[in-house]
């Protein structure tokens, strides 16, 4: 993921926004040394996705599931992901 600053942004909008829509890849861009802002590719307008974003239903991510793995504890019991969900419903 790309960052820029606001004036970057400001004085080479046209081709910032032209490489997101080429490369799909988001650009943060920051005001003061702080990511403010994301720009992202907009999905295709007809697509399912499409309509349930403008519908409210889901929201876009906020970052790519590889970066998010890092983040996942993993579990060392041995347990299987039924048994995990089931402990964290309280179901067992």
């Amino acid at each position: 993921m790309r960052t820029i600053n606001i004036r970057e942004l400001s004085q080479h909008t046209s081709r910032v926004i032209g490489e997101v829509m080429a490369t799909g890849d988001e650009v943060v861009v920051t005001v003061q040394g702080r990511g403010s802002v994301m720009i992202i590719p907009a999905p295709p307008s007809g697509s399912r996705y499409a309509t349930l974003l403008r519908s409210g239903k889901v929201r876009q991510a906020t970052a790519r599931l590889s970066e998010l793995a890092h983040s996942i504890e993993r579990s060392h019991s041995g347990e299987s992901i039924e048994q995990v969900m089931a402990d964290l419903r309280g179901e067992r």
